[in-house]
């Protein structure tokens, strides 16, 4: 079965749409045969030729029905709820060219088969690509990590819904605190309550929970971070919604849960105008430049534009990493700052004077431990 999927999936684009427009053929066809006989409860029409060329004309029509509704411009491995939109058009009009072309050539039709054959047309065709989408798309869930997400909100969808069609996650559970989403289908999975974590991880095998809560409350956060650092799990969230309205992240960029997400309260932001005060066109210090702290503080400060940027670090690989990262930055950005690594103690007092004299500092950031 996999080889021959394989084999399928490997077909050209073009050979992919022939192979969609003879099984809709037959689709459409069966529709028809299969309306008239429940209806007639016999199959003694098919004797008739004339029935063989309503059969052509309904499946040419519809087929081009489809074609132009963009229904094969659609990858399967894509599908959408959209497509059965163009679906259903194909079908209302495969209804409406079977009644007139019987009408028209005075072939026997039971007014109750255009309905039942739109119907038929409506369940294969749809039922067809809707079975392909998930047979292609659970090739796939071999090579992929099971992941449950926590938050069945709209962040929650958005982020099903871009991991179901990359290849590093498959998530298999919905946890979500709000009691009215319990037990209810989103995006195909059911919506737990957080504490059934356990009884998931037991069932899925998954060792990875992402927040999906880009709004919730600093201290429930913290809270929900705590108790599932209880199970050993693997913890990664989303970035802030703010970051995502605005376009500097995307949904599915997930990163490790950062201290902030661990202090129960909102991180204060700079005051832009007073950084600018005290940065712009001015020589800045930064100690334990190097640091998890100090490293963005030097990276704030360069969106001021400093004339000057020391980098005050005692660990030499720190300094290194820092000094390199920042270099590459002002050049892409072609800034004119001046930036400079010392190696250096803060315990060495002469050291640290004679740095502060020699370049004429006029603002330090503290971040050294």
């Amino acid at each position: 079965m996999h080889d021959y999927i394989t084999r399928l999936s490997s077909l050209s684009r073009l050979n992919k749409v022939v192979v969609q427009l003879i099984l809709d053929a037959i689709l459409i066809a069966v529709s028809f045969v299969l309306a008239m006989g429940v209806r007639l409860e016999s199959l003694r029409f098919l004797a008739d030729p004339a029935y063989a060329f309503v059969i052509l004309t309904v499946t040419v029509v519809t087929l081009a029905v489809f074609w132009f509704g963009d229904l094969y411009r659609i990858l399967t491995r894509f599908l959408t709820g959209h497509v059965l939109i163009s679906i259903g058009i194909g079908a209302v009009a495969s209804a409406t060219v079977l009644y007139l072309t019987c009408l028209a050539f005075g072939v026997f039709l039971p007014r109750s088969v255009p309905v039942m054959h739109a119907a038929f047309v409506f369940l294969s065709v749809g039922g067809l690509r809707f079975t392909a989408r998930h047979i292609l798309r659970s090739t796939n869930h071999t090579s992929k990590r099971p992941v449950i997400i926590y938050g069945a909100g709209e962040a929650g969808l958005q982020l099903l819904t871009a991991l179901s069609h990359g290849l590093e996650y498959l998530p298999v559970a919905l946890v979500d605190d709000d009691e009215k989403l319990h037990n209810m289908m989103v995006g195909g999975l059911r919506v737990v309550e957080g504490k059934q974590i356990v009884r998931l991880i037991q069932k899925t095998g998954a060792k990875e929970v992402l927040l999906a809560m880009p709004s919730i409350k600093r201290t429930r956060r913290r809270a929900i971070v705590a108790e599932l650092q209880e199970l050993n799990l693997e913890i990664k969230t989303i970035p802030g919604m703010s970051d995502i309205v605005s376009g500097k992240a995307e949904i599915s960029d997930l990163h490790d849960v950062t201290a902030e997400d661990l202090l129960g309260r909102d991180p204060v932001p700079a005051d832009p105008d007073l950084m600018r005060q005290n940065i712009a066109s001015k020589v800045v210090m930064v100690s334990g430049a190097g640091g998890s702290i100090g490293s963005e503080l030097c990276r704030q400060i360069l969106d001021h534009e400093p004339s000057t940027l020391l980098l005050y670090e005692v660990s030499e690989f720190a300094l290194y990493t820092i000094y390199a990262e920042l270099s590459a930055t002002t050049e892409k950005l072609q800034r004119q700052i001046q930036i400079v690594p010392i190696l250096g103690s803060l315990q060495h007092t002469r050291r640290l004077e004679k740095v502060i004299e020699t370049f004429g500092v006029q603002t330090i950031y503290h971040a050294a431990a």
